[in-house]
């Protein structure tokens, strides 16, 4: 069984269009369970699996130790270095842009 957390979110400027957000546990039996289901769902023409994860790379500690701060003890916050997040993506074809730092100058 797969013990998962999710959310959705409707995007009101493409009517029906939703993204929904899974979470799981990092390193438990869940987070190997939804790796390969999504890897089973990127073989699906027409569907795109979209990752957003912290880095710990470059982030200063502080904000680290703010983040934890705000959620408690609903969840462990956890930074992971960009080499180990680009590996999620190992043997998948990547829609452009590609693994980005959202936060990195243009």
């Amino acid at each position: 069984m797969i013990e998962v957390a999710y959310d959705k979110m409707d995007l009101p400027a493409q009517p029906g269009l939703v993204l929904t957000f899974y979470t799981v546990e990092p390193g438990s039996p869940s987070e190997d369970a939804l790796r390969l289901l999504a890897s089973w769902a990127a073989t699906i023409p027409g569907t795109y699996l979209v990752i957003s994860a912290g880095t710990s790379t470059g982030t200063d500690p502080e904000l680290v130790r703010r983040l934890q701060a705000a959620v408690g003890d609903s969840a462990p916050v956890t930074g992971r270095t960009a080499g180990e997040i680009a590996a999620w993506y190992d043997g998948l074809a990547l829609a452009w842009p590609g693994v980005v730092d959202v936060q990195a100058p243009a």
